[in-house]
């Protein structure tokens, strides 16, 4: 990409099996979501955050807008964030999402400037985050959701996205959803 793509954060969801709002635990002294930033090689003023109603994370930095549909799953996020997007790709990833780096980022930008609508990892199965979409794929995101469809990777699949094989360094990619995670993440931090 000539230009580097803005960066969203999925932050909509209730973080019920964490029993507080995963985004804000602390990871070595640094608010987990903060981390995840930094992890893509994005600074706090270039990240938006999509988050959940009455949540806001501007006193760390972060632009944050509202997900239009509360709760919805990461698909709601999407198309929150495709409506919010100026013309061109966009990086999305969760707010959790702990052992990201910016090579992996690349690879998925590469793919969709090869012309692809959408690029994720995909394994034996989607990992439809992070992800790097095309701007123009609002309309049809929003259709989809309007339909009913909850699922980010069956989108994934209606679209034509590029899928790319499980990154060197995947497997340390860690969904901080549970107090177990934080422990492993925050040992590998201090570490």
């Amino acid at each position: 990409m000539t230009v580097r793509a803005p960066l969203y954060l999925l932050a909509g969801g209730q973080s019920s099996r964490m029993g507080q709002d995963k985004a804000r635990v602390e990871v070595a002294g640094l608010p987990l979501i903060l981390r995840v930033v930094a992890q893509c090689g994005y600074r706090p003023e270039e990240a938006t955050v999509v988050a959940a109603p009455g949540r806001s994370y501007a006193d760390l930095g972060l632009l944050t807008i509202e997900d239009a549909q509360a709760h919805e799953g990461p698909f709601s996020g999407l198309v929150t964030a495709l409506g919010d997007a100026a013309a061109g790709p966009m990086l999305v990833v969760g707010c959790d999402q702990w052992g990201l780096t910016p090579a992996m980022l690349r690879a998925l930008a590469q793919a969709i400037e090869a012309g692809a609508p959408a690029a994720a990892f995909r394994g034996p199965r989607w990992h439809p985050l992070p992800l790097v979409v095309r701007s123009s794929s609002a309309a049809s995101a929003l259709a989809a959701f309007a339909t009913g469809e909850r699922s980010l990777w069956r989108w994934l699949e209606q679209v034509g996205a590029a899928s790319l094989a499980e990154p060197e360094g995947w497997g340390g990619v860690v969904s901080v959803d549970d107090d177990a995670a934080l422990a492993f993440v925050s040992q590998r931090a201090a570490g």
